[in-house]
């Protein structure tokens, strides 16, 4: 095992172990957010269940758009499972865990190349970037400022794929015809993007009633964006540092990001483990084994 392999999961738990100690001391300072939290309503909770239900069937639609790039197929009971396992893995693994097991998966299971792979993913990345970067422009410039912004990102994002796509020796030049792949993933991480804005508009409004649209949107972006860092599960850490640290541009208090964060982290653990339960019930391991790739007519 290389350094670098043992330096990234010891970086991770010193950050959880810093995360946790830090909130714990700030909450014995602040001890009506606990309260406050505690008394969350059960319709708020249940509606960031649903919320989060609809965030993770946006990853299956998004597996759909990566396989049909390639002309390769899942069906739906082996896409929701394999997306339900890697959800679980990269949340409780080390580092981006979950991508890592989807690419392996299916490399073995219809022959998709980790380049292949990797290329879609790219897509999505870029797409993922861009929106959540026009969320904090539309959250801190006028409209037409933030229509601008998203005509230039619309077209640098398009010109850099050309680009790269051009320097990918192995693309196949049939493959770019397939339109309707790329835009299942640019609407399939459209979808994401605002069912993130609505989890997070839920969760500040049940602990401020007066943050505005504007606050919502720069505080989903900022938090986006701390993914892409995200080297402790879930992003712990990580994702509060960005929020606490771009105060100055979402407005938002250090008690509500707290209590926000706290009220997400609780329910998105209730949601995993109604993920856990629907793999048991659904008979995972034997709906995952592995079987020999049945070509697919191109």
């Amino acid at each position: 095992m290389t350094a670098k392999r043992v330096l990234k999961p010891v970086i991770a738990l010193v950050i959880v172990i810093l995360t946790v100690g830090v909130f714990g001391h700030y909450l014995a300072g602040h001890p009506a957010l606990l309260h406050q939290v505690g008394h969350t309503p059960p319709l708020t909770v249940l509606g960031l269940l649903v919320l989060d239900c609809l965030s993770f069937s946006t990853l299956i639609l998004l597996m759909f758009g990566t396989l049909e790039l390639y002309g390769k197929r899942l069906g739906w009971t082996e896409n929701l499972l394999l997306n339900a396992y890697s959800t679980l893995a990269n949340f409780f693994g080390p580092g981006q865990s979950g991508p890592a097991m989807r690419g392996a998966y299916l490399k073995r299971r219809v022959e998709l190349k980790i380049k292949e792979y990797a290329w879609a993913s790219l897509i999505y990345y870029v797409c993922f970037a861009a929106l959540s970067g026009l969320l904090v422009v539309a959250g801190l410039r006028p409209w037409w400022q933030t229509l601008i912004a998203a005509v230039i990102a619309v077209g640098a994002g398009f010109a850099a794929l050309l680009v790269m796509r051009r320097r990918k020796a192995a693309f196949d030049a049939k493959q770019a015809e397939r339109r309707r792949a790329y835009l299942i993933i640019v609407l399939g991480t459209m979808m994401q993007v605002a069912l993130q804005v609505a989890i997070f508009t839920t969760e500040l409004h049940s602990v401020d009633r007066h943050a505005a649209i504007h606050q919502v949107l720069v505080y989903t972006g900022v938090a986006n964006f701390a993914l892409f860092a995200a080297l402790t599960p879930g992003a712990i850490g990580i994702r509060e540092s960005f929020l606490v640290f771009s105060k100055h541009a979402h407005h938002l208090s250090n008690n509500t990001i707290v209590s926000a964060n706290l009220i997400d982290r609780g329910a998105y653990l209730l949601f995993l483990g109604i993920l856990l339960i629907l793999i048991l019930s659904l008979h995972a391991r034997r709906k995952l084994r592995i079987k020999p790739s049945a070509k697919v007519p191109r």
